[in-house]
Order: C-alpha cells, then sequence, then structure tokens
C-alpha cells in the first residue's frame, strides 16, 4: 500500500536529493542533493510525476556536517547511535 492510499499528502524520506518544480514548465524535477558526496539521487531516479509531487526531501539542501549538527540539537545523534539503533558512519 502506498502512502497516498494510507492517507497521506507527502511523504518524507531521508534520501539526500532534492524535487523541485520547474516554475517555467510546471513539471517536477529530481535534482542531485547540495553535498555531492552524499548524493543518492540515482537511487529516486525512477520516480515520475506523480510520485514526485508529493515526496519531501528534507536533507537534500543540507550537508552531512549539518544533518548532524542539527540530529544532535535535538538528541538525535551521540555520536555513534541515531535513535532507533541505526549507525551513522563517520565519514
Amino acid at each position: 500500500m502506498n502512502a497516498a492510499a494510507r492517507g497521506f499528502d507527502v511523504l518524507a524520506t531521508g534520501h539526500y536529493a532534492r524535487v523541485c518544480r520547474d516554475p517555467a514548465g510546471g513539471r517536477w524535477q529530481l535534482r542531485k542533493a547540495a553535498d555531492k558526496s552524499k548524493d543518492q539521487s540515482y537511487v529516486l531516479y525512477m520516480l515520475t510525476q506523480r510520485p514526485l509531487a508529493h515526496l519531501c526531501l528534507p536533507l537534500g539542501g543540507l550537508r552531512k556536517a549539518e544533518t548532524r549538527e542539527l540530529a544532535e540539537a535535538v538528541v538525535l545523534y551521540d555520536g555513534d547511535l541515531v535513535l532507533g539503533g541505526g549507525t551513522i558512519s563517520a565519514e
């Protein structure tokens, strides 16, 4: 079952990529992340206009260090673990 079928208008993921709307043509575009070394747009390349229109990628405009700073500020990251038990690479 997809997010729309569950009643969600937008799906947010932690992928490092960006989605924007072309003001001239109105089409949604998948763009590379601001942090080129962490870019994950290639994973999402197959998405069509419909899912792109409902996708939020809040990390796409951030560098990895900025993401860590934000996570530390709300105690999601302590240098080793992320809330939920996943690990973050020190790279």
